[in-house]
């Protein structure tokens, strides 16, 4: 079993909205990169999620609202179960997460599976933290466009936007033959 926790700034309501946001992994984690859930926030609920190269079918194992989420996949090889308690009051809250992990996988690669898992374990409490503490950033991605935008309203032509980098490349190679 691996374990980890760490407190966050926010009261356990909030961390409770983020956490059980299932199809919202994926905005604000790096462990899981798309997350499905079929039906309503109960014990028993399914619900799929993309985890690196792993590709898991999961349901919803245990839930009592605000304190304690546990959530059980299977993939090829490999069985996890990963189980968040939340306790704390109007300023913070201390997240506990614990996963177990079984299967022929583990059998075979167990220490860089466990390994993997703890490195997942912690990325996936502090992205927790940041998301909560900080709310939701836009990516950098979108804040440049969005200066781009405002900083170059010139347009560049849908029907070949290569033209702009060809004469820029164009005027740099005619620059050094001078």
């Amino acid at each position: 079993m691996i374990r980890d926790e760490i407190t966050v700034k926010k009261d356990p309501q909030a961390i409770w909205h983020i956490l059980t946001d299932i199809a919202g992994w994926g905005r604000w984690t790096r462990v899981i990169s798309h997350a499905a859930v079929y039906g309503p926030l109960m014990r028993g609920t399914e619900f799929k999620c993309i985890a690196g190269k792993w590709d898991f079918a999961c349901f919803i194992e245990q839930i009592e609202t605000g304190r304690v989420f546990a959530c059980r996949g299977k993939s090829i090889g490999l069985n996890l179960s990963v189980n968040w308690e939340l306790t704390g009051d109007a300023i913070s809250t201390r997240v506990r997460a614990s996963a177990e992990f079984s299967g022929w996988i583990v059998r075979l690669f167990g220490k860089q599976i466990g390994q993997s898992i703890k490195d997942s374990l912690f990325t996936w409490l502090y992205a927790l933290k940041t998301r909560a503490e900080r709310g939701e950033q836009k990516s950098d991605h979108s804040r440049q466009s969005g200066d781009l935008k405002q900083h170059f309203p010139r347009k560049v032509s849908l029907t070949n936007p290569f033209n702009a980098l060809l004469r820029r490349s164009r005027r740099r190679r005619d620059d050094s033959d001078e």
